[in-house]
């Protein structure tokens, strides 16, 4: 079953623009030339849209493994953090709330250099008050130089306002969160 429609017609469109390209070169007896590949919009975001589903599906899958091998530490700071809580913290006002967040104050680094995208991804903790502390970039899919965006995405994180503290057995806790932030051209 395909999970993602959308994802899957982006990748069929690119696969076919690939394949129509090859049998034009194969049927032109022309000199050869080198040409650039002129990547649309869409193949464009087809391909930040599989390279950030497939980071997002290996981070989640060894985030699982340490949260049952690790289902909670202490930091250096001596807080006490689950990785794996009866009651995740949620975003005031729930996932739509988030990305309406992450849209309004977000904004693309232009200073990057080349016009980059791709998808950072953003650890933090929200506390037990369900304030945002300790954002980092762990990992990001871009081609080339990343630090601006890391930069950004840390910024707007660390802006968040309070989330729904997580719980465990009846308290409010310190949970770890990782927090996928794509940056695509308009």
């Amino acid at each position: 079953m395909i999970k993602n429609p959308i994802l899957f017609i982006a990748l069929m469109l690119l696969i076919q623009a690939c394949s129509s390209t090859q049998e034009n070169n194969e049927k032109e007896k022309a000199p050869v030339t080198t040409k650039v590949p002129v990547i649309s919009t869409i193949q464009r975001h087809a391909r930040v849209g599989m390279d950030r589903t497939n980071m997002i599906e290996q981070r989640r899958l060894a985030f699982d493994r340490m949260a049952v091998a690790t289902p909670s530490y202490t930091n250096s700071d001596g807080m006490l953090i689950y990785n794996k809580v009866e009651m995740v913290p949620v975003y005031s006002g729930g996932n739509v709330a988030l990305d309406t967040f992450l849209e309004a104050n977000l904004t693309y680094p232009h200073d990057s250099g080349d016009n980059q995208e791709g998808t950072v991804f953003v650890d933090f903790i929200v506390d037990a008050t369900g304030a945002v502390r300790n954002a980092s970039v762990i990992d990001a899919t871009f081609d080339g130089e990343d630090a601006a965006f890391r930069k950004e995405a840390i910024r707007v994180v660390n802006a968040m306002p309070k989330w729904k503290a997580g719980r465990q057995e009846g308290h409010t806790v310190n949970v770890q969160m990782s927090l996928p932030i794509t940056f695509l051209l308009k």
